[in-house]
């Protein structure tokens, strides 16, 4: 991805998310609903500010530990602040995440996903998503009415 002034923190989402529309299997295989990217690549991005840290520590001249430790601080600033707005901005994506699996395996199942899920073992979401299919099956067309009832 080019440099985004506005997104200069990160460095892209590494798969394009599906339409609404798509059924919510082809979206667990896009893996939409898994941990977002970010947290890797804050991962990432911490170990380099730590790497260009040791540089500047090692690179510094004199005897003082002071100076040593602010070069180390000067020589990684910038890989410090990418870290903390990628830190803030994964748990504002992973909060959206976590939203977008409660609203559509809710509409999806037709049952409300907040109200069982507490009840649940510990579970990935392709096994959520089974366990929900063979629980609360998704009916694929409307019900029929019964004739009497009409009456």
């Amino acid at each position: 991805m080019a440099y985004n002034k506005f997104r200069w923190w990160s460095k892209g989402r590494p798969n394009k998310p599906l339409s609404n529309r798509a059924h919510l299997f082809d979206k667990l295989e896009n893996r939409e609903y898994e941990r977002s990217y970010m947290f890797k690549e804050l991962e990432d991005e911490r170990a380099r500010a730590e790497k260009l840290y040791q540089e500047g520590y090692n690179s510094y001249k004199g005897t003082d530990e002071f100076g040593k430790r602010y070069v180390g601080y000067d020589n990684s600033r910038m890989a410090r602040v990418r870290c903390m707005k990628l830190f803030e901005e994964a748990h504002k994506d992973e909060e959206k995440i976590l939203d977008k699996l409660f609203s559509d395996f809710s509409t999806w199942f037709g049952v409300d996903l907040e109200s069982i899920i507490m009840d649940l073992p510990a579970m990935d979401t392709e096994e959520l998503y089974q366990y929900l299919n063979e629980t609360y099956p998704r009916r694929t067309t409307p019900p029929v009415p019964r004739v009497w009832d009409q009456v």
